[in-house]
């Protein structure tokens, strides 16, 4: 008998669950799907906009204060900016002309702001990305920009595209700055910010501008490599997101080195002990005849999404054309930023934080540095070296500038040239602070703070505390 009752007892039970479960996923589902979707979407999220992203951007104070800033997460410069950036690129009611290089460099005299891209940015495809169903006649009149300067001063607010020497001014009308005005405005009366100053102060005609002198390093940052504090669950985990398969049907193979490989079909992802990660994914039979740029770049936003990882901050870095076996498609490169300031790897097999290899709708190959940061408490807040300004960089590594300059264009040392010292300062491209990673050790790697100068097509790093040369590319 008390048997029978306690069997009579569970089955009630279980079927009081049943019910009630059955009653909150009829009546509460739409909300937990929303909750899931949005913990994806924030932490998952990666769409094409993001890609498009200045590398660092200028502020015009006045004709005397000026400053570069690398992260907009703080102020939000680049996102307050969008919706007048959309109307300038969209409405008809605008007045275009072009102006020469003096006048656009005068114009950084006056409040403003100036977004610099890392590399040249499609301006078809940055319609795109913000969604701009009609766009107007500049985006035929400048197809590519390399920068894009706001006016905000008192009169009427415009626009400049810029490509090289090329300055495409651009005034819409009954357009609202305000926002960007308050923003700047508020910046301007911090003490956080560094003066910088345009090299036209030393005869050099360019909109590049440095700080004289600097009261400050950069934080202390160390690094790790993330793949080598995987467990056997993560690996696997990892290789279950990038195949969208169950583990059970992907093949595993361990190397001697400790790294791990996964291959399901035709496609193969690596975890090296060393911690890059590589997909491979063979091209279909279909051949790609024709590229096209929105779409591998909507497909590469996509794989990132779903399938890699996505670290804050990084952004666009360059596009190459590339073929292979008759098919035609894109090399992406991507660049991250800790603490805000961009990073340059010095590991030679990989050439950016995330390469990826993209055929229109088909992802070919993936390449991802893994590399974190620890978020250790330094034993100071600075080093004790302040950073070296930029100026005392060129000046200590000046013999080897004017070595470089003077092989480039094939003229002898022992030649005499009035002009070189103004030669050779007219012949630096671009100066960025950076963060320097030797890519030495798996865990506790010290970042070096690095004055990144781009000089005659080519890229060279020197130590910010000392001015050593420690990367080129």
């Amino acid at each position: 008998m008390k048997e029978r009752l306690k069997t009579f007892l569970l089955i009630s039970l279980v079927s009081i669950s049943v019910i009630l479960a059955k009653n909150l996923w009829l009546h509460a589902p739409e909300e937990l799907f929303k909750f899931a979707s949005s913990v994806d979407d924030e932490f998952n999220s990666y769409v094409l906009s993001d890609m498009i992203a200045p590398n660092k951007y200028l502020l015009n104070f006045s004709d005397i204060n000026h400053t570069i800033m690398y992260d907009d997460s703080k102020y939000g410069m680049w996102s307050k900016s969008r919706s007048n950036l959309i109307e300038a690129l969209s409405t008809k009611d605008i007045e275009i002309t072009e102006i020469t290089t003096d006048e656009y460099l005068d114009y950084n005299n006056v409040k403003s702001v100036v977004f610099y891209f890392s590399s040249e940015i499609n301006t078809y495809i940055l319609t795109r990305a913000w969604d701009i169903k009609d766009v107007n006649n500049l985006v035929d009149i400048m197809p590519n920009i390399e920068s894009i300067y706001i006016y905000l001063g008192s009169s009427n607010p415009f626009f400049i595209f810029s490509e090289g020497n090329k300055h495409i001014s651009v005034s819409p009308k009954d357009i609202d700055t305000s926002l960007l005005i308050d923003e700047i405005n508020k910046i301007a009366v911090t003490e956080e910010h560094t003066r910088y100053y345009s090299m036209k102060e030393y005869g050099v005609k360019s909109d590049i501008f440095i700080p004289v002198e600097i009261d400050y390093s950069l934080p202390e940052v160390y690094v790790a490599n993330d793949v080598f504090s995987y467990s056997s669950r993560e690996k696997e985990q990892l290789a279950e997101r990038f195949f969208d398969t169950d583990i059970d049907y992907i093949r595993e193979i361990m190397e001697s080195n400790g790294s791990t490989i996964y291959v399901s079909n035709q496609k193969v992802l690596k975890l090296n002990n060393s911690g890059i990660i590589e997909y491979f994914h063979a091209l279909e039979n279909n051949k790609v005849t024709e590229k096209n740029l929105f779409l591998s770049l909507s497909t590469a936003a996509e794989f990132l999404s779903e399938r890699a990882e996505v670290q804050k901050g990084m952004y666009l870095a360059e596009i190459q054309e590339i073929s292979q076996d008759e098919n035609v498609g894109y090399r992406l490169f991507f660049r991250y930023r800790v603490r805000g300031i961009p990073v340059i790897l010095g590991n030679l097999e990989v050439e950016e934080y995330v390469n990826i290899e993209v055929f229109n709708d088909h992802v070919r190959s993936y390449k991802y540095y893994a590399r974190k940061d620890m978020n250790k408490i330094p034993s100071k807040t600075v080093d004790e070296d302040k950073m070296l300004p930029v100026l005392d960089i060129i000046d200590i590594n000046y013999n080897f500038f004017e070595a470089k300059y003077l092989s480039k264009n094939n003229i002898e040392a022992a030649e005499k040239i009035v002009d070189i010292i103004d030669r050779v300062l007219a012949s630096i491209e671009d100066i960025t602070l950076a963060y320097y990673d030797p890519c030495l050790k798996e865990q506790d790697q010290k970042l070096i703070p690095v004055w990144a100068i781009k000089y005659m097509g080519r890229t060279y790093a020197f130590d910010a505390n000392n001015g050593i040369l420690v990367y080129e590319r």
